[in-house]
């Protein structure tokens, strides 16, 4: 019986192969030092790169973006160090009165730590003194987190015919943007250049532990098992370190947009600081654009094998037991483990899985089980409340509006400016330009039956979040109203972790094609219609308005 040998990691971009090489990204402590003497923002230094842009002046475009790169690099990394350093000081705190009442522990830890946040909190400048940073307004951190950045720096080296780096550039910004087509064709032409080694062309903000990750598939290629393990054991602790400081920098502040009784404000942020905090791996697994499901489990595949050839078996079928915690389905893996126990010299004890792999598969078997939980519950009594208010709807339009609707409906029937009804295939449409803000629009209805409507809704429940697509705005267009949204790639990311049914998934992809095809056709398109953005939407109305939420596709 022989071991099944892991296949070699491969990270490729539609438009060429590109080495997954890194350079060291991470901010150094002395570094952190300066950000003290800082005189300017994040915000202000983007806004500062960006305006060098404007003026086409190239070489202050290129220093002023990376100084801002490297500023938001270190407000986070400050930021994430003094949540650690609080916690660790809470951790060790010795309570008031030993005996606990009321979980007055929990809380008495909690001012502890607040006490030491205050001291490098953004929003308590005359506490904290110069060591405070100044806040970055939630756009301009968006920005940083889809790498926009690099979307202007390709260009500016491009100008100063420094291709090998703006091909850097553009591929950095392609890593989060996969599908932005303007960026992939540029990575096509500086490919295509004598100057540009396509062997060196690097993602700028590759997660640190690849660095190591990606030296220890070489080793491992190279049959160099000792080098393998080295850097496959340093990857592991450098992917668990970063996903922690990644959910420690979740902890941020929360806008619940009403004022909630005590206990309802702490399980409002809880919840929102969860739904990051799952969020921390899907990012580490993300290589260059592409999702990599299971880039984690395979350090223990590579380590396994590098184990078993150094002769240390005991290492060798922990890692077995830990990858089998990930994957416990893997037929590979269950071969292997047949093979390592008909070995002599292996005991049944050897196969207890790391301890790393047991906390962490845990903490996500306890998150996903607590987050169906608020959903399930949630969406329960989200139905109820909606059940009532449509019960209100109809009881106040019917006793005091009815004999207005109808007057209203037949004024607007002999308006020259009113809707014009056309069929389109079986669809009804509702045309009023003037009503919708613009030429060249028009409303429709018919694209799903009430089963699939109830899907749609029942989606929106536990999914959509408040100010999607609007910079968090709960109310973008109308005081009066709760704005929530949900896009195609979240609701995947849902259906992947286990937290909604793929059919769901299926229907929001069918209903927005059916969406497009009927535009084509209702315009006469003689090319096809290519979406940007697919966007289920929900609006409803704010305590006091008796309007029921719609979903709609953006």
């Amino acid at each position: 019986m022989n071991l099944v040998v892991v296949p070699l990691f491969i990270f490729i971009l539609n438009c060429g192969i590109v080495r997954c090489d890194l350079r060291d990204n991470e901010v150094q402590e002395d570094e952190e030092k300066s950000v003290e003497e800082k005189s300017e923002s994040v915000g202000k230094l983007y806004e500062n790169a960006v305006d060098a842009y404007l003026e086409e002046n190239w070489d202050e475009c290129i220093e002023a973006f990376n100084k801002a790169i490297h500023g938001y690099k270190m407000y986070k990394r400050m930021i994430t160090n003094c949540r650690k350093k609080c916690k660790i000081q809470a951790a060790g705190y010795t309570p008031i009165f030993a005996e606990d009442f009321d979980d007055f522990h929990f809380y008495e830890k909690k001012i502890q730590e607040t006490l030491c946040l205050l001291s490098c909190n953004q929003d308590y400048h005359e506490v904290a003194g110069k060591k405070a940073l100044t806040r970055v307004p939630k756009d301009i951190e968006n920005k940083f987190v889809e790498n926009r950045p690099y979307e202007y720096l390709h260009n500016c080296y491009y100008q100063k015919k420094s291709y090998q780096e703006a091909a850097n550039a553009v591929f950095t910004f392609l890593a989060t943007n996969p599908d932005h087509e303007v960026s992939r064709n540029n990575l096509r032409y500086y490919l295509s250049l004598p100057e540009v080694k396509e062997d060196q062309v690097l993602n700028l903000e590759a997660a640190s532990f690849l660095k190591h990750y990606v030296s220890g598939v070489a080793a491992y290629e190279d049959e160099l098992y000792e080098m393998a393990i080295e850097h496959f054991e340093k990857s592991l602790g450098s992917y668990m370190e970063s996903e922690e400081e990644c959910r420690i920098y979740c902890e941020g502040p929360f806008d619940q947009g009403w004022f909630p009784e005590f206990t309802s404000s702490i399980a409002n942020h809880f919840t929102y600081c969860l739904k990051c905090k799952r969020g921390c791996s899907a990012w580490l697994n993300t290589v260059n654009g592409e999702y990599r499901r299971d880039l984690l489990p395979s350090h223990y595949n590579y380590l396994q094998f590098s184990y078993y050839k150094i002769g240390n078996l005991k290492a060798a079928c922990s890692a077995v037991a830990s990858f089998l915690m990930f994957q416990p389905g893997d037929e590979t893996m269950w071969h292997n483990k047949k093979y390592y126990e008909s070995l002599p010299k292996v005991d049944d004890s050897y196969f207890q899985p790391r301890e790393e792999v047991k906390a962490y598969i845990k903490r996500q078997e306890y998150e996903l089980k607590l987050l169906r939980f608020i959903s399930d519950e949630f969406q329960s009594l989200e139905s109820r409340l909606n059940l009532t208010k449509t019960k209100n709807y109809k009881a106040n339009t019917s006793s005091k509006n009815h004999s207005k609707i109808f007057s209203d409906e037949k004024l607007n029937s002999t308006s020259n400016d009113t809707a014009e009804r056309r069929k389109v295939g079986e669809k009804l449409q509702l045309i009023k330009e003037k009503e919708l803000g613009g030429v060249n629009r028009y409303a429709t209805d018919g694209f799903l039956n009430k089963t699939q409507c109830e899907d749609l809704l029942q989606l929106a429940h536990i999914a959509a979040v408040q100010g999607d697509g609007y910079d968090e705005h709960k109310s973008p267009h109308s005081k009066f109203e709760k704005f929530e949204g949900l896009t195609v790639g979240r609701t995947a990311l849902l259906v992947y972790y286990g937290l909604v049914e793929p059919k769901l998934l299926q229907l929001l992809l069918t209903t927005t094609n059916a969406a497009r095809i009927h535009v084509e056709k209702y315009f006469k398109l003689n090319q096809p219609l290519h979406l940007t953005y697919t966007h289920l939407v929900c609006r409803s109305a704010l305590p006091g308005n008796f309007l029921p939420m719609h979903p709609s596709f953006e």
